[in-house]
């Protein structure tokens, strides 16, 4: 699947431009998966706030969209929507989509600092002072130099009148409590969805390969498990309505049947858990110690696949 980077300093429009991407494809019925701060239930003060928090929260971001190109199906759009100011980490989502040999694209939002700040003073859950300057002084500027970031386009949120700076013209209509409206924004729908659905995919490399950590013996343990997990899902729902809490093989905890799974959205879901598996270095020691830990592992993967809708 296809992957959007969006990046830029706080309250340039990035979720705006966002939202707008998400409608476009989805109204040509391209399915989208939008991932941002809201999306992982964290406020941007929270994510930032200090270096440990903000490190765990791009692991957590990258995460998902590594859960999000491993998982979906092909044609699906993953649309990364955060501040994304490191060019180091900017790198390492498009080495996720060199990986998995998808297209991916740079959107960079823009607009000058008065207008974003009209908007920070009105958003819902606003920086401190010294995090909102520090986090545009930190911006690294994308480049189409850059392998990564190419192809790179840039979205100016910026009104923009005759006679009058941006800023002065979004202050111009906006009352002293009424929050700015953001004005139409240029987008280049078409050059995008061409480079993301007809551009040429990056071929993975040993860099962007990683290894098999699982041994034979837990990789067939593992099949057997989610098989049988699977296998009674299947047999359950025949009987059980969406709501009921199911008792499942070989594992402690209950899974609430969220609606009616098929067997094909469960095979899918199933090969792509055992494909993150065999890439975590303690599923090994985890599966002879905890019998049931693997059956517990598949069942968290599917309350947290965006497949279920299960929040």
């Amino acid at each position: 699947m296809p992957l959007i980077v969006i990046c830029g300093p706080p309250c340039v429009g990035k979720t705006h431009v966002a939202t707008k991407l998400q409608e476009y494809f989805v109204g040509k019925g391209r399915p989208v998966i939008l991932l941002n701060e809201e999306s992982l239930g964290i406020t941007p003060e929270d994510a930032y706030q200090d270096g440990r928090t903000e490190m765990h929260h791009r692991a957590a971001l990258k995460t998902a969209v590594d859960r999000a190109l491993s998982s979906s199906e092909s044609g699906t759009l993953c649309i990364c929507d955060s501040v994304n100011y490191i060019r180091g980490y900017r790198y390492e989502l498009y080495c996720l989509a060199r990986q998995y040999s998808t297209q991916c694209c740079c959107v960079r939002v823009c607009c000058s600092e008065e207008t974003a700040a009209q908007f920070h003073l009105h958003h819902p859950h606003p920086l401190s002072a010294a995090l909102y300057d520090d986090m545009w002084s930190r911006f690294e500027e994308p480049s189409a130099r850059n392998k990564w970031e190419n192809p790179l386009f840039i979205v100016d949120t910026d009104p923009g009148e005759a006679g009058s700076t941006p800023g002065e013209a979004v202050a111009a209509e906006t009352s002293q409590n009424a929050a700015p409206v953001r004005h139409p924004v240029e987008i280049p729908f078409a050059p995008i969805e061409a480079a993301i659905y007809q551009g040429v995919a990056p071929t993975p490399n040993r860099s962007t390969q990683r290894d098999v950590f699982a041994d034979s013996g837990t990789v067939f343990e593992l099949g057997q498990v989610t098989q049988a997990i699977v296998n009674a899902l299947i047999d359950l729902q025949r009987v059980c309505l969406p709501g009921d809490e199911l008792s499942l093989p070989h594992c402690t905890k209950k899974f609430v049947l969220p609606r009616t799974l098929g067997l094909p959205e469960l095979r899918r879901l199933r090969r792509n858990f055992m494909h993150v598996s065999q890439h975590q270095r303690n599923m090994t020691e985890l599966a002879r110690g905890q019998p049931t830990a693997l059956g517990d592992l598949f069942v968290d993967y599917l309350l947290q696949a965006p497949a279920t809708s299960i929040t």
